[in-house]
């Protein structure tokens, strides 16, 4: 049976306190979809007694929060989704210097699998065939450990990308068996994946050419999008990129500093000059 009244309103505490995911007015049907494996798997019959689970303090109760959090949060992802986020890139990193005194650094925030940090690797290798392995770092963030496991192998189903897709990326992929393609080992080493929250993570002194951060500030509640928002956009550069998920906008109170949008959902940080 569905969760209802208190027990979706532990539910929604618990997942508002984990990781900053705002349920809203989500029916507790959707909740149950999301949630009854859980239950089935752990042998519980009652969401009060899974309530009692999350919210306890026991090692048991700390692993099943991370379960809880990555079973709330849904995975969808493609190569080179949204592409016009891509020809924007193409043309930020077009004609990078092999000589620059530091990598191009991007940062994909809820990565997912991997298929969006192997898109945008991809996408600045074909811009600059020149480039060398070292020349490019990425770092791919998600909240949910299972996914960045996936990622971390960098194999997929070779009908993941179409045929045009493979052929163009052919110098930067290799064989894997039967219909599963991969990264190639030479260039595997400019990605590195780790779990991580958004809410409440500091960058502190990183900085980022590029930031994708797309479909995840879509959980979270309108302060929560603004203190995120406002954390990516001082980790970016002076004419650093930044692009959002479809539905997401960068608000001015979002954004330390000016912001020259590019796209519906893609923005360049301004240079600051002195007057």
């Amino acid at each position: 049976m569905a969760p209802t009244g208190q027990v979706l309103e532990r539910i929604a505490r618990t997942a508002r306190t984990e990781a900053g995911l705002d349920l809203g007015d989500r029916k507790g049907s959707m909740i149950h979809a999301r949630l009854r494996r859980r239950l089935k798997t752990l042998e519980l019959d009652s969401y009060e007694g899974y309530c009692d689970l999350l919210e306890s303090s026991t090692p048991t109760g700390e692993r099943e929060r991370l379960q809880f959090v990555e079973a709330l949060t849904t995975n969808v992802t493609s190569f080179f989704r949204e592409p016009h986020h891509f020809e924007y890139l193409a043309d930020r990193v077009s004609g990078a210097p092999p000589c620059r005194n530091r990598p191009i650094r991007v940062l994909s925030a809820g990565c997912s699998n991997g298929s969006e940090p192997v898109s945008i690797l991809l996408t600045i290798c074909a811009t600059n065939p020149d480039l060398p392995p070292g020349a490019v770092r990425i770092e791919g963030i998600d909240i949910n450990g299972t996914a960045i496991d996936v990622a971390g192998r960098h194999v997929y189903p070779s009908d993941a990308m179409t045929g045009e897709m493979i052929e163009r990326c052919s110098p930067y992929l290799e064989a894997a068996g039967p219909g599963r393609i991969a990264l190639s080992s030479k260039w595997r080493r400019c990605l590195d994946y780790s779990r991580a929250n958004l809410v409440g993570s500091d960058f502190g002194s990183e900085r980022y050419d590029v930031i994708f951060c797309r479909n995840v500030t879509i959980y979270f509640d309108p302060d929560t999008t603004c203190r995120v928002h406002r954390m990516l956009a001082n980790a970016l550069v002076p004419g650093g990129l930044i692009c959002l998920g479809h539905s997401e906008r960068l608000a001015a109170r979002d954004a330390a500093g000016p912001f020259r949008r590019i796209g519906t959902t893609a923005y360049v940080k301004e240079v600051r000059t002195c007057p």
